[in-house]
């Protein structure tokens, strides 16, 4: 365990603390064993207790909630295990690892989650202005249907508008990926200016980042009222309701009107 913690710490990971406070967890519900000795029976056993068990946090009001760990949530304390037990086999000190062969929990991560018109409006006039392609970066989300590390990776090379497509970066099977654009999401792109080779930043040429546009938006949703959204929904949202075409829905309408700049 420690010399997995020690070469997680040393990756410099931003999850190296949470992998400790879980593989802390596991320890204490497997006791004082040996690992070498772990049966399958031990194994249940700490599925059952991760499974039955809660935590607590602190919620922004400052009351304590308990929360009862999903199947995903389990199956990541039992990866960090296995990934533990593994760096001992390599370095000689156990012959097999206890965990090959234990299934994981099923997972369910379906999510659905619109963005309503309401909620969409509300969205568009609390986004800040500064920087001013992010209010059209969320707007080309709900316009293709793309994924935030697409948006995000979108170079104007890419797009080509006598086809209306963008061509994504390839699969890790090699194969060719192309994003539809519709008129709405053209007419996005055509309003940008092209600072740099990418389509979404900074003034200065600096391109956006996932991790950058979470945080815009949590703080936009939080200030709008609005609950429990996330990029991904906004990528949805569009898919399902297949808004595609040249005409615009009237909240669209009032949304790209109001993020026009005077003139």
């Amino acid at each position: 365990m420690a010399q997995h913690l020690e070469a997680v710490k040393a990756s410099q990971a931003k999850t190296a603390d949470v992998i400790e406070r879980r593989l802390t967890t596991v320890v204490g519900i497997l006791g004082n064993v040996v690992a070498k000795n772990i049966r399958a029976e031990d194994l249940e056993r700490l599925k059952m207790k991760l499974a039955t068990g809660t935590r607590t946090v602190t919620q922004k009001d400052g009351t304590e909630k308990a929360i009862t760990r999903k199947p995903a949530s389990i199956n990541r304390f039992l990866q960090d295990l296995k990934a533990a037990l593994c760096k001992a086999v390599d370095g000689g000190k156990l012959d097999r690892n206890p965990l090959n062969g234990v299934e994981l929990l099923t997972e369910n991560n379906k999510r659905s989650r619109d963005l309503t018109p309401d909620e969409e409006f509300r969205l568009f006039t609390t986004l800040p202005g500064d920087p001013p392609a992010l209010r059209p970066y969320f707007r080309f989300l709900l316009a293709t249907g793309a994924r935030a590390s697409e948006a995000c990776a979108l170079t104007w090379r890419a797009i080509s508008e006598a086809d209306d497509v963008a061509e994504l970066p390839e699969t890790k099977a090699g194969q060719k990926q192309y994003l539809t654009l519709s008129a709405e999401a053209m007419t996005i792109l055509r309003e940008l200016p092209r600072i740099g080779p990418l389509v979404f930043g900074w003034p200065a040429g600096r391109p956006f980042t996932v991790d950058y546009t979470t945080h815009a938006l949590h703080r936009a949703t939080v200030a709008a009222g609005i609950l429990d959204l996330r990029q991904h929904d906004m990528c949805d949202t569009a898919l399902r309701s297949g808004d595609s075409g040249a005409v615009l829905p009237w909240w669209r309408c009032l949304v790209c009107c109001a993020m026009r700049p005077p003139g």
